[in-house]
């Protein structure tokens, strides 16, 4: 996947399955959000721990969301943990999959639930540039030109609800296009299918 020509990309993996552990941050143009995350081996998968930071703004209060995202072979979601953290209290949510085609759920609706339909193994988070980047590399969309619908599940950062929605994701020789039930993104990716940039938008740094 090519990206812009002030942003030349190495074609040498770099990709923490390398034995190398890496941390990706993403801010915002207009200063209203950031997010970092440390990707690194663990055992035969891939350990994130990371933080979404949002500024307030008329329409939504300040957050902090932390998570911890556990990863098998292919860059598929094991588990998650979520905390959200705002000025009126803190949640947390915890997600596995079962590995039968459901998620089951520990948090603010109660504990064991079972969420998402056959095929839904990707988690999606409005503005969480890590989630889009592991969607993305979960299907090989940085390496070939190619188009995937798919269901996955979606959580809310302030509430912490887990809903179902639609994935559809295509790729070309300049871009990833992602839209998902709770937003649309057109982004650069690396050779790993991790997030550059999206135009006009944000930025890694």
């Amino acid at each position: 996947m090519t990206t812009p020509a002030d942003s030349p990309r190495s074609t040498e993996s770099r990709s923490p399955e390398n034995g190398e552990a890496r941390i990706y941050t993403w801010a915002y143009a207009d200063g209203s959000r950031i997010e970092q995350a440390r990707v690194a081996e663990s055992g035969e998968g891939l350990r994130v721990r990371g933080s979404l930071v949002e500024a307030p703004t008329d329409d939504r209060p300040a957050l902090t969301l932390a998570y911890v995202v556990e990863l098998a072979d292919g860059y598929r979601i094991d588990r998650v943990v979520l905390e959200s953290v705002t000025a009126a209290g803190e949640r947390t949510l915890e997600l596995k999959h079962d590995g039968q085609g459901a998620w089951i759920a520990d948090g603010p609706a109660g504990a064991g639930e079972r969420l998402g339909s056959a095929g839904a193994r990707s988690v999606l988070i409005d503005a969480s540039m890590l989630l889009f980047s592991l969607a993305v590399r979960a299907n090989d969309l940085q390496s070939n030109q190619d188009e995937v619908d798919e269901p996955a599940v979606s959580v809310d950062p302030y509430t912490l609800e887990v809903s179902e929605t639609s994935m559809s994701f295509r790729s070309d020789d300049t871009m990833v296009y992602g839209v998902t039930g709770v937003a649309a993104t057109s982004a650069h990716v690396d050779a790993d299918g991790f997030v550059v940039d999206v135009p006009s938008l944000l930025s890694r740094r």
